[in-house]
């Protein structure tokens, strides 16, 4: 997707907390992680740069519109979620992403990325070319077990607060992306932008939840359109 944005951008992708090797430590909180991100783009990006973030990262990005939102000049949330609201829903998310990371150390990584591929969520991308997935599948398989263990207890949506009271106070231009098969995550679009001040909402076309590997043109867009003239472009 990234090579469809404008030469000019100047893009900054910082690895997650989990997703490189030694990038995480055992205690690590989901606003821990927020801040150093914020720390990061802070030493890096130029002032009110624009962010974009797809699931994990759009959960991320969302606090850092919170917890940061001088950082930010505007938006792009792609499949993305403010945390879950019931308290009894967020302890059972916590239990459940437990069980996923005990299975992630005991199976190891292949394990895992099967089961991860085979979540509904992800039904779509099975009508992607062979080698599409099959680049995705590489690309997971890359990764750490302990590491991703340890994403999933500290990033979980379990782990993370429930940012809905924060929607009201983002007056920064937000764009939220899902696509039309992702019927949870086209719900919570239209809900997130009844509380954003300014927001809008596109739904991409014939694609599921991961617009990146489904339409890197429409979110390379959606970018784009976003970032008008200036620039510049953040990623997590």
């Amino acid at each position: 997707m990234v090579e469809q944005l404008p030469a000019s951008y100047e893009i900054h992708r910082p690895l997650l907390l989990g997703h490189a090797p030694g990038l995480w430590n055992e205690g690590e909180s989901f606003e821990d992680e927020v801040d150093r991100l914020a720390l990061w783009f802070g030493e890096r990006a130029a002032p009110q740069a624009v962010l974009a973030g797809y699931s994990l990262g759009g959960r991320i990005a969302v606090a850092l519109l919170a917890r940061h939102p001088r950082l930010f000049r505007s938006a792009v949330l792609i499949g993305a979620h403010p945390g879950i609201a019931d308290e009894a829903a967020r302890r059972q998310r916590v239990e459940d992403d437990e069980i996923l990371a005990r299975r992630l150390e005991e199976s190891g990584i292949e394990d895992f990325v099967k089961l991860w591929e085979g979540l509904p969520l992800f039904a779509s991308q099975r009508q992607l070319p062979a080698a599409v997935r099959e680049r995705q599948r590489s690309s997971r398989l890359r990764h750490d077990a302990a590491g991703l263990a340890a994403a999933l207890r500290a990033l979980g949506a379990g782990s993370m607060p429930d940012y809905w009271p924060a929607l009201d106070r983002l007056e920064m231009p937000i764009r939220l992306l899902a696509g039309a098969e992702d019927d949870k995550f086209c719900k919570l679009a239209h809900a997130m932008a009844e509380r954003l001040p300014n927001a809008t909402v596109e739904v991409v076309p014939a694609a599921g939840h991961n617009l990146l590997l489904e339409a890197p043109a429409a979110v390379a867009a959606a970018i784009a359109g976003v970032a008008g003239s200036m620039p510049r472009g953040i990623e997590p």
